[in-house]
């Protein structure tokens, strides 16, 4: 791999962190990329703005700019007969149409890019497409479908691409919950207990294995591990810690208890400063303050919060933004 694409693949994972001083490297260097590297050049500039669509309040302006990069990019790969660029170029669009909503069309380009990655003999890059398709699927509520797609990633993944085989050991565990097949989703959340790579991942996890065993009508482990999931995000996220937060006094209070309820509830207060930049959510928390805890409330709570989710602003809940 040259110095550039190295340079190109690094910003590629540092746009998760800091997508716009990414896109400021980037930009500050467009008129000088080699002709080699013009694909993934415009395939990381794509997915940049793609970030930013998730953290803007006018996200289509970025969502029209990822297009038109991860387009041009596809355009050049396929002209230059860069068959291993197309596929990740086609990865990287199937990610923006479903940001709009629209699985199927994810879906067909996930595929297509199976094709091409299965074509060049790219073995990770079948992996990461069949995640994908395993991904849109379940958003598509075709969860059987979803179910060996993710099977065959995880076949394919190498033991080198740990995020990758925990997500999808985690994502199996989503999918097997919904068919209600409880014992394989743990058996999945426990296989990605050992590759967890970040606590950001280990608190989502947590959360599957809280969700699981409430299902098994185990609530006092459900609610042992949703405890730690609150303490994790609270150094992460104070929008997430609230959430789990508010799960967790839901199942103290199915337990009956009551007093442990209204503590972990007077617990949060301070969660009510750092979450002034989201009334709804920091509304949500006062609303529990006020009056009898009732699981119609508590309930309430949740749905608040989980609304709040979807908008632009969420990502400034981040500890530290």
């Amino acid at each position: 791999m040259s110095e550039f694409a190295a340079w190109l693949r690094r910003l590629d994972q540092e746009r998760y962190e800091d997508p716009q001083r990414v896109l400021k490297d980037l930009e500050g260097c467009r008129a000088t990329v080699p002709p080699p590297h013009h694909a993934l050049f415009l395939g990381v500039c794509g997915s940049t703005y793609r970030l930013l669509a998730g953290r803007s309040q006018r996200s289509e302006p970025c969502l029209k700019q990822a297009e038109v990069h991860i387009a041009f990019g596809r355009w050049i790969a396929a002209k230059r007969g860069d068959t291993s660029a197309e596929a990740d170029l086609l990865l990287r669009s199937s990610y923006v149409v479903a940001d709009r909503g629209d699985f199927r069309l994810a879906l067909a380009r996930a595929e297509q890019a199976n094709a091409l990655a299965e074509r060049c003999q790219d073995t990770v890059g079948r992996g990461r497409s069949l995640f994908e398709q395993g991904k849109y699927l379940y958003y598509l509520e075709r969860t059987p479908e979803a179910i060996p797609a993710y099977l065959a990633a995880l076949r394919l993944f190498p033991a080198s691409e740990q995020a990758s085989v925990f997500s999808t050991h985690q994502n199996l565990g989503f999918c097997y919950q919904r068919e209600k097949q409880h014992g394989k989703a743990l058996a999945h959340a426990r296989a990605a207990e050992e590759l967890v790579p970040s606590p950001w991942f280990e608190a989502k996890l947590y959360w599957l294995q809280a969700h699981l065993h409430e299902d098994l009508e185990d609530l006092a482990l459900a609610e042992m591990k949703l405890r730690r999931v609150a303490e994790i995000f609270s150094e992460l996220h104070y929008g997430e810690a609230a959430l789990a937060t508010v799960e967790l006094v839901r199942l103290q209070l199915l337990q009956g208890k009551a007093e442990e309820a209204g503590a972990t509830v007077r617990g949060i207060v301070e969660l009510i400063v750092p979450l002034g930049n989201n009334q709804v959510v920091a509304g949500a928390i006062v609303g529990l303050l006020r009056g009898n805890l009732t699981l119609s409330r508590v309930e309430a709570a949740r749905s608040q919060i989980e609304t709040a989710k979807e908008c632009a602003n969420w990502h400034s809940l981040a500890v530290g933004s």
